[in-house]
């Protein structure tokens, strides 16, 4: 082991390889290609900060000089390919500075020329650590705005603060407002926007006539317009105006802010024109937004300001309802999505604005065209996005989708998907992007109807997805939805097959998630398809709250495996899966529920057997207070309250064992759970089965009354009846209505119940299945058909008992002999289509004949 790696050093982990790999793969191709996307592009950024900051850790390092060198020329090329007065470029040229600041004086001629200057300046007056100076607020606020981390944003504050107190000056008073507005945006902590506010105030006139005099009016100006934004304070919005007002009269035509302070005193006037809802009030605003636009000759920067005029037409149009101001903000939403790359993150903003006003012109507003003196009725600019509008439309109804469960959004989802699907091709950037999201629509769309061909859509979906993810955007997300689709349809159909590729799906993706989160490679990443340019939108980076839901997601897998197979080795992990998924997610998490009630399902499998080695009582005392817990922070409102307070009920009725007090709290939430879940939900099945379960235990316990018994087999028959409900799940439904149905004396009914429990017993075995795995799926019901015929002799129907008796226990016989039928009759109408059912059959019939998992059948 080197030194290095001995002391902790991170330059040494693979982390640190990876990151530089990276960085020095994009130089090397820029200079070879003189690609402006190698550097341009979102992820060329984030990479290059990554490194930045893991070389900025370890200073000093035998291998950090390297390691800057290459950052400062990776932001020089950028520098040089961003648009002049740009965001882009103003933050690209310091980090460049700030990296080539840090290389040994040595390496002085290997500094672009042009900055050379600069950087000795820089060393001149750096203080000690080996001769380099820190970041300082600007370079703190730059690597917050790359790598979005609030504790880079809180140094930021810190050092801002004590750069105004040790050297007022405007651009020290602008990075510390700057960054508290930022604070306030990022956390809604109120006390640092008033903070902002005050100290802007307090300072505002004491650097008039600096350069940077205007900025430190705009942001004080911001400040006001976002509190009154939050508190609706009129004085708030009156100053802003004033404030931003001034900072207009006070640059000049060069200032290199000036389009976003334009912008800025724009939002500032819209503001105030809703306010008083005043029309004539929008024309001011509308004029500077335009000019906003006009200005800005960054794509990115240039778009953003076109959502803003767009907000402001719509603005009007909901004053003054002319259909020409909606049709106006259509287009200036068209232009903006034409600029935005698609790898911006801001993109989404303008999509979600699009769908918000296109969903405003389909209520009544004609697509007139704009008047023809307004710039925005030319023609979307050249590099238009339009192949991928339908994608992003579609992502964002979906993203709507499970936020609301609003089934408009589910069908206008799949069908704008499954539009981009059609229409991308296979070398197409945003292929495995497209193919991802329509496997999720499609899979959301089976939960709500049963269809099972949806769910086949969906798998198919999911493995082009990953069959075409590139290997630098190749962070898990692909496997992950694709084995959540495997797993649904393992659950429908019973097929180990698709379960073990889930279980095998997810943990590749628990790898790839752990990599990145820890920042790290991906070892062996699948072959990449088609151009080998940079993925748009192929960020090798994810929220590490996916971290979490992995976990969880794998969990889950492994104890559905567990469920077939009764490997103890599959709980065990899947309870520590759960477990991690817990302990990782962050409290504010609105899936920690959910990790929560996966955790449940899996310690319910342990505490109610040996409990794998743990103590019993500890695992029924720790499921109890999980089940309690996942309910509590799930909000009210939440479409899987429901289900978690169904979970619950069932943990309760399990774990009472005779308590009356478990038992009656439990039957409480189980008629909770049942009132708060409609009709039509796929959780329908599981609130029956838990009150069925709650009722059942009072029941058993003597403690019920006749009442209690009918409730029960109400619960049951609506099961067995449901739509919504798997083949396994109606059939327990069925079975336990007749049980009970029995117990209550309603002979009839019970008949009744048994033969459609026996009628739906072939289901349970689809012949597609191999002859072990159907004879395995069909243990649990042997005793069934015999039940059935007891019970219905016993009534005096002795024929039918034997019908019932035969159909339960012929299953596999029935199905292999319909493997048999003649098709002479066929083949006269339709031979094609009789050969293609000869072929079916015979690939059923010559399915191996080794049972499940290696047993003989």
């Amino acid at each position: 082991m080197s030194n290095n790696a001995a002391a902790g050093d991170p330059t040494a982990s693979p982390a640190f390889g990876a990151a530089f790999g990276a960085v020095e793969s994009r130089v090397v191709e820029y200079g070879r290609a003189r690609d402006a996307r190698l550097v341009i592009y979102d992820d060329a950024w984030r990479e290059a900060m990554t490194l930045f900051g893991m070389a900025d850790r370890a200073f000093g390092g035998e291998v950090t000089s390297p390691a800057f060198f290459l950052v400062g020329w990776l932001c020089w090329c950028r520098y040089q390919e961003a648009a002049p007065g740009s965001d882009i470029e103003n933050d690209a040229l310091h980090a460049a500075v700030s990296a080539f600041a840090r290389l040994p004086h040595a390496l002085h001629s290997r500094i672009p020329e042009p900055l050379r200057q600069l950087v000795a300046v820089i060393w001149d007056r750096s203080k000690p650590r080996a001769n380099m100076p820190d970041l300082g607020a600007d370079g703190l606020l730059s690597l917050y705005q790359a790598s979005g981390e609030k504790e880079i944003l809180e140094r930021a504050i810190a050092a801002a603060r004590q750069e105004l107190a040790a050297d007022p000056s405007a651009v020290s008073l602008v990075h510390f407002v700057y960054a508290l507005k930022e604070y306030y945006s990022r956390t809604g902590d109120m006390h640092s926007l008033d903070e902002a506010i005050d100290v802007g105030t307090q300072w505002r006139s004491e650097f008039r006539g600096q350069f940077f005099y205007p900025s430190v009016l705009a942001n004080l100006g911001t400040c006001l317009r976002e509190r009154f934004v939050a508190t609706g304070a009129g004085n708030d919005l009156s100053e802003a105006c004033v404030a931003l007002g001034e900072a207009c009269e006070a640059m000049g035509p060069n200032y290199p802010f000036r389009p976003a302070i334009i912008s800025d005193l724009a939002l500032a006037l819209r503001s105030r024109a809703c306010r008083d809802e005043d029309i004539e009030g929008f024309a001011v605003p509308l004029r500077l937004g335009r000019e906003a636009v006009d200005l800005s000759a960054e794509p990115v920067e240039r778009a953003k300001r076109l959502i803003n005029l767009a907000e402001t037409y719509r603005a009007r149009y909901r004053v003054s309802d002319d259909r020409r101001d909606i049709d106006a903000a259509m287009e200036a939403c068209t232009q903006a999505l034409g600029h935005f790359p698609i790898s911006y993150d801001g993109r989404s903003v303008a999509v979600r604005t699009t769908l918000e006003i296109q969903e405003m012109v389909a209520a009544g507003a004609t697509h007139a065209a704009p008047d023809s003196a307004d710039p925005l009725s030319a023609a979307a600019p050249p590099g238009s996005a339009d192949d991928y509008d339908e994608f992003q439309l579609g992502s964002l109804r979906l993203q709507r989708l499970l936020v609301t469960g609003d089934t408009a959004d589910l069908d206008a989802s799949v069908e704008l998907l499954g539009a981009a699907a059609a229409a991308v091709d296979q070398s197409s950037p945003v292929f495995s992007a497209v193919h991802n999201q329509l496997g999720v629509a499609l899979r959301r769309k089976f939960q709500a109807t049963g269809d099972l061909a949806l769910l086949g859509s969906s798998v198919r979906s999911g493995r082009l997805a990953v069959a075409h993810v590139r290997p630098e955007n190749d962070h898990g997300a692909a496997e992950s939805n694709l084995a959540l689709s495997l797993r649904h349809r393992y659950r429908r159909i019973g097929d180990l097959a698709d379960l073990d590729e889930a279980v095998t799906l997810l943990s590749r993706s628990l790898d790839l998630v752990t990599a990145v989160v820890n920042g790290g490679a991906v070892k062996e990443p699948p072959a990449t398809t088609g151009s080998e340019l940079p993925e748009p939108g192929g960020v090798a980076s994810v929220d590490p709250r996916e971290l979490s839901l992995t976990l969880s997601n794998l969990g889950v897998a492994l104890r559905l495996r567990y469920e077939a197979l009764r490997d103890p080795a599959d709980l065990k992990q899947a309870i520590e899966c759960g477990r991690r998924a817990v302990q990782t997610a962050r409290d504010d998490d609105r899936a920690r529920g959910q990790f929560l009630n996966n955790l449940v399902r899996a310690l319910r499998l342990a505490a109610l057997s040996d409990g794998l080695g743990e103590a019993v009582a500890a695992l029924r005392s720790e499921l109890i207070e999980t089940a309690r817990e996942a309910v509590r922070v799930t909000p009210q409102g939440d479409p899987e309250k429901p289900m978690r307070m169904s979970t619950l009920c069932e943990v309760l009725s399990e774990c009472a064992d005779g308590d009356r007090a478990l038992l009656d709290e439990a039957v409480v939430i189980g008629r909770g759970a049942l009132a708060r879940t409609p009709p039509d939900m796929p959780s329908m099945p599981a609130s029956l089965a838990a009150l069925a379960s709650a009722l059942k235990g009072r029941v058993e316990a003597g403690y019920a009354d006749r009442y209690d018994l009918d409730e029960t087999v109400a619960a049951l028959r609506i099961g067995a009846n449901l739509r919504t409900a798997t083949t396994a799940e109606r059939l327990h439904f069925m079975a336990q209505w007749a049980h009970y149905s029995r117990l209550r004396g309603r002979d009839e009914e019970a008949v009744a119940a048994y033969a459609s429990s026996v009628e739906l017993l072939p289901f349970v075995a689809w012949p597609s299945l191999s002859r072990g795995r159907r004879e395995e799926l069909l243990v649990p019901w042997r005793d069934l058909a015999r039940d059935a015929a007891a019970h219905t002799l016993s009534t005096g129907r002795a024929d039918f008992a034997a019908e019932l008796l035969e159909e339960g226990r012929g299953i596999l016989w029935t199905q292999s002999l319909n493997l048999r039928s003649d098709l002479t009759a066929l083949t006269e109408v339709d031979p094609e289509l009789a050969e293609r059912l000869r072929l079916v059959r015979q690939q059923l019939v010559v399915v191996p004949g080794v049972g499940f998992r290696g047993r003989c059948a």
